[in-house]
């Protein structure tokens, strides 16, 4: 190409079918259209302290095995003696409800400016991390819907914590202060032990997705996380506490400093894929701070083993199946209007001695843990299996408490808060 002249490499008496001509140049700009492609990492890589040799990673649809890989891999054993990147990966295509490929010149499927401008960038983002991108992703309006009910659930959990993070013993600080303000892991209940086990699982399940390069993993596990662990469960139980207990109770108080936790690390994991949204959440929890920094420039949050409450957590799983017996048994009182809400509920519980042994040691907080008024529990040897349980329902006993809510046989003992429950009278009496 470069020695030879131009009507050595043409056929004789070749003609542009365009305008007849037949004097030709040779393009000296252009090798190989995948030869250069594939020393593009020679002109890059190396020659900056921020672009290291080889590249962490090349990425490209399953048809450049033969094109761009393999080219670069080429070019790179040929003039270093190794492969120009670390790894390799390869997306699916982008389908239409039909399943046809998506095509702009064809008229096929949706541009991604207009899916932003419609959706919004942070719900693309999350469709994106929530599908396995080696396979071939469709495209449609249900599936976008779907996405915009998780994006507001994930949005709505970080608000319900960032609400109950909103004061501190410190006069200068407007939100909860962890310099101030944390409780200590060992005077924590429980209950605020078995959120911070599940967070930190939570944080080594994304922090190898990341590395792996398996966002679908990481977004499937913040998710579940927030919408299982989180809605479902522990703010649900939190709330009793949050709302009544006094600002500066340990209970409270332990509460807020697991929030922080969890939100703290929710955010820096959750950044990646929803950069504006957690960029808002970390500024709005260090408000009042002198200098705020990006949620960008953090660091992940680190696995921490101690933590991890090993056989406790397959506990709690067996406390989590009793709590669905219960509920189940709530909804069918609630069916038969017997009540109107599970605080209007007492439970008894009728345990073999395995799981009357389990919930006897979390005996005080089993009516938070079912959020009903009263709970009773009972070992009963006659059940046929000893992680056998029975769950009985009925109207609690006492009056209701007009500030929490629960009902207790105590309410009007206080002359002075005749309408309230012994938990709530003393609180009041403080703020008074």
């Amino acid at each position: 190409w470069y020695a030879r002249a131009t009507e050595d490499l043409l056929p004789a008496n070749t003609v542009c079918a365009k305008c007849g001509g037949k004097e030709f140049r040779k393009e000296f700009d252009i090798l190989d259209v995948w030869f250069d492609s594939g020393s593009s990492h020679f002109a890059t890589l190396g020659r900056r302290p921020d672009l290291p040799w080889p590249s962490d990673l090349y990425i490209e649809g399953g048809d450049q095995y033969r094109g761009w890989f393999q080219s670069s891999l080429l070019v790179g054993v040929a003039l270093r003696e190794a492969a120009p990147y670390k790894c390799s990966i390869t997306h699916g295509w982008t389908l239409d409800e039909q399943g046809r490929a998506m095509s702009k010149s064809k008229g096929i499927g949706i541009d991604p400016n207009d899916l932003v401008q419609e959706r919004g960038a942070e719900i693309t983002r999350l469709l994106v991390s929530s599908v396995n991108y080696v396979e071939d992703l469709r495209i449609f309006d249900e599936l976008l819907d779907r996405m915009g009910e998780a994006y507001r659930k994930i949005r709505n959990t970080c608000r319900f914590m960032l609400g109950n993070l909103s004061n501190s013993q410190n006069p200068k600080h407007p939100h909860f202060d962890p310099a101030v303000d944390t409780v200590p892991y060992e005077q924590m209940p429980e209950i605020a032990r078995w959120a911070l086990a599940r967070t930190s699982r939570l944080i080594g399940k994304c922090l190898k997705g990341y590395e792996d390069y398996q966002f679908h993993q990481v977004y499937s596990a913040l998710y579940n996380f927030c919408t299982v662990d989180l809605s479902s469960f522990y703010l649900d139980i939190l709330k009793d506490r949050l709302y009544t207990h006094g600002t500066r109770s340990l209970t409270r108080r332990s509460a807020q400093t697991v929030l922080w936790h969890i939100l703290d690390s929710f955010t820096r994991l959750m950044a990646p894929i929803l950069p504006f949204t957690m960029e808002e959440v970390w500024k709005a929890m260090h408000e009042g701070k002198d200098k705020i920094e990006s949620v960008h420039v953090e660091m992940f949050p680190v696995y921490q083993e101690k933590y991890d409450l090993a056989g406790g957590l397959e506990e709690w799983d067996q406390i989590i199946g009793v709590r669905e017996m219960v509920s189940k048994a709530l909804e069918e009182l609630r069916q038969s209007r017997t009540i109107g809400n599970s605080l209007e509920a007492k439970v008894v519980l009728r345990a073999g001695p395995a799981v009357f042994a389990l919930l006897k040691r979390r005996e005080e907080d089993l009516r938070y843990i079912f959020m009903v008024s009263q709970a009773e529990l009972v070992e009963d040897r006659s059940l046929e299996a000893p992680d056998e349980v029975r769950v009985e329902v009925g109207r609690a006993l006492g009056e209701k408490c007009e500030r929490c809510w629960n009902y207790s046989p105590k309410v009007g003992r206080d002359a002075q808060f005749p309408t309230l429950c012994e938990r709530c009278a003393p609180v009041v009496r403080e703020i008074l």
